[in-house]
């Protein structure tokens, strides 16, 4: 008499059920809708050497201009001997950047890769880039 009782309980919880599942419709008709696209760039600025005043640092910190000239530069990392490595994407290539004299400030660019298509990222690991 238990088992009938129980299974008579389940049977009245889950009958309503089954007309809500039978109930839905559909997919409802597409509605027509207006959209536009709004897309902003930001236009590239050539540096000048007054836009680094605008620059808001934490006390104690200190900016100075180590190198220019350079394009668009994309992602930097420094390498163990002290080069710095930058990619442009636009140009495709990849720089190294020396300072020869420890003032800080590189003197000598060269091209370590050209011709890299869409470079971005860049990283060295156990000395390989």
């Amino acid at each position: 008499m238990k088992k009938i009782l129980t299974y008579g309980f389940l049977l009245a919880c889950t009958f309503p059920m089954a007309f809500a599942v039978h109930a839905q419709k559909g997919i409802p008709a597409p509605v027509q809708t207006n959209a536009s696209v709004n897309t902003n760039f930001p236009q590239h600025e050539d540096f000048k050497e007054t836009m680094v005043s605008r620059l808001k640092l934490p006390a104690g910190f200190k900016v100075q201009v180590a190198a220019s000239g350079l394009g668009k530069p994309r992602m930097m990392a420094m390498g163990a001997n002290g080069g710095l490595y930058i990619t442009r994407r636009d140009v495709g290539d990849v720089l190294l950047l020396t300072d020869q004299d420890g003032d800080n400030k590189f003197e000598d660019l060269n091209t370590v890769i050209a011709n890299f298509k869409g470079v971005h990222g860049i990283t060295i690991h156990d000395g390989f880039m």
